[in-house]
């Protein structure tokens, strides 16, 4: 059996912010959490796991990447979501032991482009 290169949960970081998600969905903030979701980020559908996905207290699908490091491969998955991802993707990391929102990327949309266009 392959291993995988790296466990996330081996990573502290990565397991602190697991436990915030379980508090947050054991107190009704956030439902239906999954860990490593299979999303399909191309026409050719090239799979990726996303880390965190939950419906938060809005209703809406949340996928989250939490970002340990920089990573080439990473920044490829974010251009492509743009493209072809099934909804918002919230990057989150820690700087200086706070949880931080790195960037929230949104699916290029027709109503998303018509926005982007009208601020040019």
């Amino acid at each position: 059996m392959k291993q995988p290169k790296s466990n996330p949960f081996n990573n502290p970081e990565f397991i602190e912010r697991l436990h915030r998600l379980l508090f947050l969905q054991a107190n009704g903030k956030i439902s239906e959490l999954e860990l490593f979701q299979k999303v399909k980020l191309t026409a050719s559908a090239v799979p990726w796991k996303c880390p965190f996905v939950y419906v938060d207290d809005k209703g809406v699908k949340t996928y989250e990447a939490f970002k340990v490091g920089r990573c080439p491969v990473f920044k490829v998955i974010v251009r492509l979501w743009v493209h072809y991802g099934p909804g918002r993707l919230l990057v989150t990391q820690y700087k200086g032991g706070e949880l931080v929102i790195d960037r929230v990327v949104e699916v290029l949309t027709k109503v998303n482009l018509a926005r982007r266009n009208e601020g040019e």
